[in-house]
């Protein structure tokens, strides 16, 4: 009885252990995305020669999202800026709001902090939308969506020259994008620095 009543305690107590320890694996990923990162700040300016990288979020204020999400667009707009800068590349991130109203877009797109560019209203027949979804860089037309693109600039005394863009990374969809954050961004064929951002990111804390 003593043999039958210990195994059975072992049991619970080894199935205790596995419960908690899930739980609290499941709170560390949500918590990677859900806790306050550093907020992106543009960095105004323009250089000689250089590659661009652009980060273009295309949204509706009709999307339905994850409450983690603002914050893992916040993450990604911080650690592409990083690791352009890391690269000797420049960083631009950049906001399509598909709304037909730019009042409403733009009261919409506050939650989503600090861009460089944002393109308003329209609809479907935003500029931006024509230029990453209809035509230039045509892609689903499925909101929302992230487009990373490269391109190559040269400013000098007289002009700018702006070459063509070409995409990087195409994510469709909140669970999507949100799966790609957490797994720091992964873009295969475009060398950049993410070890520095793993450890980055973890230490990562709203300035107060």
């Amino acid at each position: 009885m003593r043999k039958v009543l210990f195994h059975r305690t072992t049991n619970v107590l080894a199935v205790a252990f596995l419960a908690g320890f899930l739980t609290v694996s499941a709170a560390l990923r949500i918590g990677t995305l859900t806790r306050e990162p550093v907020q992106y700040a543009p960095a105004y300016g323009l250089r000689g020669t250089t590659e661009e990288l652009l980060a273009v979020l295309v949204i509706s204020s009709d999307c339905r999202y994850d409450a983690a999400f603002p914050n893992a667009i916040e993450r990604l707009k911080v650690t592409l800026a990083r690791r352009a800068r890391a690269t000797s590349r420049t960083f631009a991130a950049i906001a399509v709001v598909v709304d037909w109203s730019p009042r409403n877009a733009a009261r919409f797109i506050k939650q989503f902090g600090q861009f460089d560019e944002i393109l308003l209203g329209r609809n479907w027949l935003n500029t931006g939308v024509v230029r990453y979804v209809w035509r230039d860089l045509p892609g689903p037309p499925q909101v929302p969506q992230v487009i990373v693109v490269k391109r190559r600039v040269e400013v000098s005394e007289r002009s700018i020259h702006v070459g063509g863009e070409a995409e990087v990374v195409r994510k469709l969809g909140t669970t999507e994008i949100l799966e790609w954050v957490e797994q720091n961004l992964p873009m295969p064929g475009l060398a950049l620095n993410t070890e520095r951002d793993e450890a980055s990111n973890s230490n990562s804390t709203t300035p107060r």
